[in-house]
């Protein structure tokens, strides 16, 4: 079966580039072809919105004295070659990708199936049109007499950011879904309650291959990037005087150096030498090798546990809390999310161990999803 994955467009994230992998990776081993349907990453918007915000920049760097880009988007493409020149790479050899401008382009004769997911397609925030919005449920394929199919797909928040009139359209094009899954437990309740859907709670992507398979993939990291064993790691990516002091006093704690495994990739004033993200390989190896590690990554997290490494993370509302309450409670692990301002925490008792063994009936259980939604016959 050739299926399509409609995702968020893939960038230098580890955790989004990872989830595509291991997605198509799955797919391969029920027997599917996959191709990632990848759209411009800093395609900005057109029109009035573009004049809008084009003067809003204005507004804000003469009037205000603030330090931003104003030609914000074209900076960025600009860049993202040479920030993203190690995953690029991972994209290139691992992932099998088509990059679409224009989706109303595509054609139902290109696939058998299609999926959305995962990560925080949902996440109404993430998308600055309404026609994002829609095709993040398949809007584009709306009339397609295929198997359309949401895995893991997440909202990343517990709350509904989707205004009444959007909601409704979302709905309507859900309806036509053959099966619907969601990567956090309170995104089974936001279907249900924004959309009018039910919908089956299963593992992030990356959750669902052997962990053989991301150690191959570590052995295969870039020395230049790769981090001296029995240290404290450390991937935080948005740093604060506070989150800084929590590191510092974890380092106390448990005495062990920290190796940052960050560049500074969504800094976009930073120099750009600084800005060159690792390879995945690499970032893969320095968890797989830490001693401990500190992180407000819902993806370092994961990771963490596949590799059964004691961990912290440190809240982070941008990024969504949500998802990464929903990993902690599945497994056990609440103990290990402190907030930002708590400089005297306690290190958690929870068992990282007793949680990797836990992962392979559920593991199961969404492979089981994914194989019963891709069946030929189409509700």
């Amino acid at each position: 079966m050739r299926v399509g994955i409609y995702t968020l467009p893939l960038n230098f994230n580890y955790g989004g580039l990872l989830q595509a992998y291991a997605l198509q990776q799955t797919l391969k081993q029920l027997g599917h072809e996959s191709v990632v349907i990848d759209r411009p990453l800093y395609e900005g918007p057109f029109g009035v919105i573009c004049i809008i915000r084009f003067f809003k920049r204005v507004v804000k760097k003469f009037l205000f004295l603030k330090d931003i880009h104003i030609f914000h988007e074209r900076y960025l493409r600009e860049t993202f070659p040479v920030v993203s020149k190690w995953t690029s790479t991972f994209v290139d050899n691992y992932i099998k990708k088509i990059t679409v401008k224009n989706t109303s382009l595509l054609r139902e004769s290109e696939f058998d199936a299609l999926i959305v997911g995962s990560d925080q397609i949902w996440r109404y925030k993430f998308h600055n049109t309404s026609q994002k919005v829609y095709d993040s449920f398949l809007y584009f394929a709306k009339e397609w007499n295929i198997p359309k199919i949401a895995y893991a797909a997440s909202f990343g928040v517990d709350v509904s950011e989707y205004p009444p009139d959007i909601a409704l359209k979302c709905s309507g094009l859900l309806k036509k879904f053959k099966a619907i899954s969601v990567r956090e437990k309170s995104g089974v309740a936001l279907c249900e309650k924004i959309f009018s859907v039910n919908a089956q709670w299963v593992l992030d992507p990356t959750m669902l291959l052997d962990v053989n398979m991301y150690i191959e993939l570590a052995g295969r990291g870039v020395k230049d990037f790769n981090c001296p064993e029995h240290n404290l790691v450390c991937y935080i990516l948005d740093e604060n005087p506070q989150k800084n002091r929590i590191v510092s006093a974890l380092s106390e704690k448990i005495k062990r150096s920290v190796y940052r495994i960050n560049s500074r990739a969504e800094d976009e004033f930073a120099p750009l030498t600084e800005r060159i993200q690792p390879p995945v390989e690499s970032w893969l190896y320095n968890i797989k090798n830490a001693d401990y590690v500190v992180t407000d990554s819902f993806h370092a997290c994961i990771f963490s546990i596949l590799f059964k490494k004691d961990f912290l993370v440190i809240m982070n509302s941008k990024r969504g809390i949500g998802r990464i309450l929903s990993l902690l409670k599945l497994f056990d692990l609440e103990d290990r999310l402190i907030f930002a301002s708590d400089e005297d925490f306690v290190l958690p008792a929870s068992s990282v161990e007793n949680a990797a063994k836990c992962i392979h009936p559920l593991r199961e259980k969404s492979i089981s999803f994914l194989e019963k939604a891709l069946e030929k016959t189409c509700d």
